[in-house]
C-alpha cells in the first residue's frame, strides 16, 4: 500500500512491485498454473529475453526458456542447484520493474507502416535496457564479512524482460515488464538477497532516465518532435493521436492519404 501511494504522488511510469510466493513466476510463462499468464503468452507477443551479466554467467541468453525462469523464481539455477537460502511461501522471488511508453508512443506504434513500428519498439528497448544497465550498475546485497554486516556491490544481475503492446483492454499500450531475480552472486561465491530499496525508492529516476533515453531515440530514429516535459514525462508534440501522425513518414507521391481506406490500420487491430 505504501508503494502505491508513492507511485501516484510521484506520477511515475516505471513501476516496481515485489514478486512474492511460490507462483510468481508463472504468472509470467505458465497458463497452466496461472490463468493471467495467458495475457504475457498470447500469439504475436514476442518471447521474453534475458538480460544481465549474471543471466549471461549462468548460460541464459536470448529467449526466456519457461523452466529456466521457474527454476530461478524458485532459487535454483537451470540445473536445479539450489542457489543459496531456500525460499518460504512469503520469500520476494524478484522485482517486476514495468516501463510504460506514452500513450502518443504507443499509437505512433500502431499506425506507423513496419519501419516506423519498428524503429518506435528498438527505441522502447534501449531505453529499457538503458535503466537496466543502472539496476545492474547499482545492484548491492548485505552480506555478512569478518563478522560485521556490509554492503557488497552484486556481481550482475539476471533480468528476464517481456515486452508486451497492448493493455488487458487491448489499447494500444507499448510496455516491458522486466522481472529482476532476487537472488544475486557476490564475489565470494554466495548467492544473497538483492537489498531492493535502490529501485524501490529510486522509482522516479528510472522512470525519468527511461523517458529522456526513449525521447531521445525515438529523435534521432525518427525525426519525433516533443511536447514540454511535466514530471520528466512527455508527448509527442501534437498530442497523442495528431502528433502520432505528424511523426510518421510522408506519404509516398500519388497515395490519397486522406481516403479512409489508405489510412493505416492500427498494428494491434490487423490480423
Amino acid at each position: 500500500r505504501a508503494d502505491r501511494r508513492v507511485q501516484r504522488h510521484l506520477l511515475v511510469t516505471a513501476r516496481v512491485t515485489s514478486v512474492t510466493g511460490s507462483e510468481a513466476g508463472a504468472y509470467y510463462v505458465d497458463p497452466d498454473r496461472h490463468a493471467l499468464a495467458t495475457y504475457y503468452l498470447d500469439a504475436g507477443e514476442p518471447p521474453g529475453v534475458w538480460v544481465g551479466k549474471q543471466a549471461k554467467t549462468l548460460g541464459l541468453v536470448g529467449d526466456v526458456d519457461p523452466g529456466d525462469f521457474l527454476s530461478l523464481m524458485e532459487g535454483r539455477d537451470p540445473s536445479g542447484a539450489q542457489l543459496g537460502r531456500a525460499y518460504n511461501d512469503e520469500s520476494v522471488r524478484g522485482y517486476d520493474i514495468t516501463f510504460s511508453a506514452p500513450k502518443s508512443v504507443s499509437t505512433l506504434w500502431a499506425v506507423g507502416d513496419d519501419h516506423v513500428a519498428g524503429e518506435s519498439l528498438a527505441a522502447h528497448d534501449a531505453a529499457v535496457r538503458a535503466v537496466l544497465e543502472f539496476v545492474e550498475c547499482h545492484a548491492t546485497t548485505r552480506a555478512t564479512i569478518d563478522g560485521t554486516v556490509q554492503f557488497v556491490d552484486a556481481d550482475g544481475l539476471s533480468i528476464a524482460v517481456f515486452r508486451q503492446h497492448t493493455s488487458r483492454m487491448l489499447d494500444p499500450q507499448v510496455h516491458s515488464h522486466a522481472v529482476v531475480v532476487a537472488k544475486v552472486r557476490i564475489p565470494d561465491g554466495r548467492r544473497l538477497a538483492l537489498d531492493a530499496r535502490t529501485i524501490k525508492c529510486d522509482q522516479r529516476t528510472l522512470s525519468a532516465l527511461y523517458h529522456s533515453t526513449l525521447r531521445s531515440e525515438l529523435t534521432a530514429r525518427l525525426g519525433v518532435r516533443w511536447q514540454s516535459p511535466e514530471n520528466g514525462i512527455a508527448e509527442i508534440d501534437g498530442g497523442s493521436q495528431r502528433g502520432a501522425r505528424r511523426a510518421l513518414p510522408a506519404d509516398p507521391p500519388g497515395r490519397g492519404a486522406s481516403r479512409p481506406e489508405d489510412r493505416p490500420i492500427p498494428r494491434h487491430l490487423r490480423p
